[in-house]
């Protein structure tokens, strides 16, 4: 069983982890693909169609790296507010909102380099398929992590705006 802390920063496998959930989702996906839609279509097809996405995905999933990473300093600035003071001392809050932003960058780096490997490697024939069914999975956990991203900041961001003013206006 891992530690409170190994939990908070996102460290450890559990599957009852979201993460873990969204990348079991686009196994299934994967394999949906592979075996009711593929025989279907023109494998070729569906590859070749890959090959095209993979340049633009990689660009925003790099973009996205960007906003998580920018997304970090803007938290670590909002932590001095006197709003947020009791959330800056309680310290499994703060990892794990630490473990948040830690999670997405890992995610999004990993998407980001997951397809341009995928641009080397999409091809006809097998390699070109799990290729493609890879980064669908990293593709999904990567967007969900920016997801948690957004709505740990858009929280942050309410907590500051609704706190009340010290000054009694």
């Amino acid at each position: 069983m891992s530690s409170l802390s190994e939990q908070a920063s996102g460290r450890g496998f559990a599957l009852w982890r979201p993460e873990v959930r969204v990348a079991i989702g686009g196994i299934i996906v994967a394999a949906v693909t592979e075996f009711c839609v593929a025989p279907r279509w023109s494998l070729g097809m569906i590859v070749s169609a890959a090959h095209d996405l993979y340049p633009t995905l990689a660009q925003i999933f790099g973009a996205l790296l960007g906003f998580v990473l920018t997304a970090v300093s803007i938290v670590m600035g909002l932590l001095d507010r006197q709003e947020l003071a009791v959330l800056a001392r309680a310290k499994p809050a703060i990892l794990q909102l630490y473990g948040i932003y830690t999670n997405s960058i890992r995610y999004s780096g990993i998407a980001t380099l997951s397809l341009l490997t995928g641009m080397a490697l999409s091809r006809e024939g097998l390699v070109g398929r799990m290729s493609l069914y890879v980064n669908v999975v990293f593709v999904l956990v990567a967007a969900y992590g920016v997801y948690r991203c957004a709505w740990a900041m858009e929280k942050l961001i309410a907590i500051v705006v609704t706190a009340p003013d010290g000054d009694g206006s």
